[in-house]
């Protein structure tokens, strides 16, 4: 809800007023999603609104968010770094939440590690597909990384307050595995059109 209002800001900065064409992909659709909702609440025009290939929200997927805490973090880099005593020692002198990724950056840096190795774990939410994705440093990479396992613990959480009134057209990839049509289907007051295109998720 929160990305979704200020997306609708930079929006109103360029177009002041609907009709407003919403497109989104992926884990974007659901921001879309929720920027339509919110452009009805405030009573704004919506001429389309597309959802490629994107999960909706499910209530089975509530339990699978979990706060994001200082052990909670320290065990997520533990268990995908080898034991190492120098960075559990630097970990002695960390003193909040906000503090554990600088550190985890620098010590990365520090050792010159692979960057492959956290582009592997940043590929699970779909971050190969950046553009500049082959030129990612450390530091990029823990950024996507976490900005990955944000979204995605957002998305696990998130249930619409209210159903849109807006035809939503829903474009799956023939490729992909799953079909996430059904999912939206409670959320909108409108039968969704739906349509098939050649390709996978990405």
């Amino acid at each position: 809800e929160d990305i979704a209002g200020r997306y609708i800001e930079k929006m109103k900065k360029v177009q002041p007023h609907g009709p407003y064409y919403v497109v989104g992909w992926s884990l974007g659709g659901t921001i879309a999603f929720e920027i339509v909702r919110q452009l009805e609440q405030q009573d704004d025009s919506i001429a389309f609104l597309a959802l490629i290939d994107s999960p909706g929200p499910r209530k089975d997927t509530i339990e699978k968010v979990t706060p994001f805490t200082f052990e909670s973090e320290l065990n997520y880099v533990h268990s995908y770094l080898p034991e190492d005593k120098e960075i559990m020692e630097r970990w002695k002198y960390v003193e909040n939440l906000n503090r554990i990724w600088p550190v985890m950056v620098d010590f990365l840096e520090e050792k010159n590690v692979d960057v492959g190795l956290i582009k592997n774990l940043i590929t699970r939410f779909g971050m190969h597909a950046l553009p500049n994705f082959d030129q990612l440093n450390i530091r990029e990479s823990i950024y996507y990384l976490n900005v990955g396992r944000t979204l995605t613990n957002s998305r696990s959480g998130y249930i619409p307050s209210s159903k849109i009134n807006t035809i939503a057209h829903y474009f799956k990839a023939s490729q992909s595995d799953e079909t996430f049509l059904n999912d939206w289907i409670n959320y909108c007051i409108n039968p969704i059109k739906s349509y098939e295109i050649t390709g996978d998720h990405l």
